[in-house]
């Protein structure tokens, strides 16, 4: 097979696997904001969600580093 179908499938196996690490971190800092009263608590659990949200963007990082990793399993074979 072609390299460039490795590199495709690791890349696509790891946006798939970041993208679902993704929605379970920002779906349970959702879930943390829900029914808070006291400000100073929302707010740290605001700063979570934040963070839980730049998981995203390291979806297309993993991908693409999954893609590396494809090519060079592919050298190796």
């Amino acid at each position: 097979m072609e390299k460039s179908f490795f590199v495709g499938l690791a890349g696509l196996a790891g946006f798939f696997a970041s993208v679902y690490f993704a929605s379970r971190g920002a779906s349970g800092a959702v879930k943390d904001l829900e029914g808070q009263t006291d400000q100073l608590e929302a707010s740290a659990r605001q700063s979570r969600q934040d963070i839980a949200s730049i998981v995203w963007v390291l979806s297309l990082t993993n991908a693409l580093l999954a893609g590396i990793l494809g090519a060079l399993v592919h050298q190796l074979l």
